[in-house]
């Protein structure tokens, strides 16, 4: 005899309790089949208007989120947006510190220059004073006519902290004196890291070192060195500026 029962002939054979299957309740089957027919259920058409249907012994409105699966959804969330954030700000200040380095390389690169083609057209003074005046390891003091006025101005290249100086004085009066108080100061490179080491190194004619502070008299070439570092503590690692300037009016080998 076949097993296979039609739907509507199994809801007719199924004996139902008073008002179950109106509520969408399952039926209980009648003995002998309850292993038989223990996973069919009431079908939702048969249910009243409003009431959610069975799934498995489930209604579908018990299908949503629990606490505790939305307490880690938003963990996830708020884990992920700070990772996030912490990446985009990080991105930031490594753009920030790139660039602020690179502005200061080149301001040191532009004083550099200029210290070069000041230096190289040394003159003596207005006042008769040699080309060179002071000579030290972070101090030098010469005369030449930087700005082309057919007038003899004394120039003054120092280290104050971290910030390379220059400092400017016209000569003035009668008979004309470089008066110290009249001088002219800017800052031509920040973040100058050299600490102990030498700004200037001066050699003779024959090219040899002269210990600092040197005799204005046998100083033949100046060298000068710039350690540029904007936050020591941190990478990339300093940016070293140097070059050597021949002062051409005190040339021995014409």
């Amino acid at each position: 005899m076949s097993r296979t029962i039609k739907f509507n002939n199994i809801l007719k054979a199924l004996p139902l309790d008073k008002g179950e299957v109106g509520g969408g309740q399952l039926a209980d089957p009648p003995a002998g089949e309850a292993g038989r027919r223990s996973d069919f259920f009431t079908p939702p058409s048969l249910a009243p208007l409003g009431s959610p249907p069975l799934i498995k012994g489930r209604s579908l409105d018990a299908c949503g989120f629990t606490l505790l699966e939305t307490l880690i959804t938003i963990g996830i969330f708020v884990t992920a947006s700070v990772v996030l954030w912490a990446f985009i700000v990080n991105g930031y200040k490594s753009q920030n510190f790139s660039l602020d380095q690179s502005a200061a390389i080149t301001e040191a690169q532009r004083g550099v220059e200029t210290f070069v083609k000041e230096l190289r057209e040394a003159l003596p003074g207005d006042n008769g004073a040699y080309p060179i005046e002071i000579a030290d390891a972070q101090n030098l003091i010469f005369y030449a006519d930087f700005d082309r006025d057919n007038a003899i101005e004394k120039v003054h290249y120092w280290l104050d902290g971290s910030n390379l100086k220059k400092g400017v004085t016209e000569a003035a009066g009668s008979p004309l004196t470089y008066n110290p108080n009249n001088e002219q100061v800017e800052i031509l490179s920040r973040y100058v890291r050299n600490e102990a080491e030498p700004v200037f190194t001066y050699r003779d004619g024959d090219y040899n070192e002269l210990a600092a502070p040197a005799d204005a008299v046998d100083v033949k070439l100046i060298h000068i060195y710039l350690r540029i570092d904007l936050y020591p503590q941190k990478a990339p690692t300093n940016y070293d500026l140097e070059s050597d300037v021949a002062i051409r009016n005190l040339k021995e080998n014409l």
